[in-house]
């Protein structure tokens, strides 16, 4: 028999996991259904011939391929979980600050699975150079500077506002002047791809 507290925050807290997680997985599997429908002939023939069981296939035999890019956990985990996340929204930031330590601690600590992110950015973020946009551009330097602590710099900025993110950086070992020289030389292509 398991343990249940009296007060039911114990089944509130598992149902709201529960619940945020199931949503991550909608949100990620419409997001990469319109990336491979996209770009993907084969994927659009098929959708477009209700060829359901090939899709099935598709999905469930498939890892996502992050190519070389910094991820979060070990190397050899069998499945990537893929998190298209805004640090300037609070239902992303619920997620890493409540919700992640718990996957974390089942799951990527375990060998289970293993962390990457995808900026969350549209052309327009980039056009206004907004929150999202530095953010984003903040991330693709981090990484081109210091890509052994990449992700304590990404989940430190569920945390701060986007104006600093230059102090941020500079607590994980990149100068605030190199941060700011790179995010001046970034290009639109490469912000957008990653």
């Amino acid at each position: 028999m398991g343990y249940c507290r009296k007060d039911g925050k114990g089944r509130i807290t598992t149902i709201l996991i529960t619940f945020a997680i199931l949503i991550f997985l909608v949100i990620t599997a419409y997001a990469s259904y319109k990336m491979i429908y996209e770009d993907d002939h084969s994927m659009r023939d098929m959708i477009q011939s209700r060829n359901f069981s090939a899709i099935y296939d598709f999905y469930a035999a498939s890892n996502p391929v992050i190519g070389g890019r910094s991820y979060y956990g070990y190397e050899n985990a069998s499945i990537t979980m893929v998190g298209y996340l805004d640090p300037s929204s609070d239902s992303s930031r619920f997620f890493i600050n409540e919700i992640f330590p718990q996957i974390e601690e089942d799951f990527i600590s375990t060998g289970k699975i293993r962390f990457y992110n995808k900026n969350y950015i549209t052309e327009d973020d980039i056009k206004k150079r907004n929150e999202r946009f530095i953010y984003s551009q903040s991330q693709l330097c981090f990484r081109k500077l210091n890509a052994e602590k990449l992700y304590n710099f990404y989940f430190g900025l569920f945390s701060i506002e986007a104006a600093d993110v230059l102090g941020l950086a500079d607590r994980y070992g990149v100068s605030k002047d190199e941060l700011y020289r790179c995010m001046e030389e970034e290009e639109f292509e490469e912000i957008s791809r990653t």
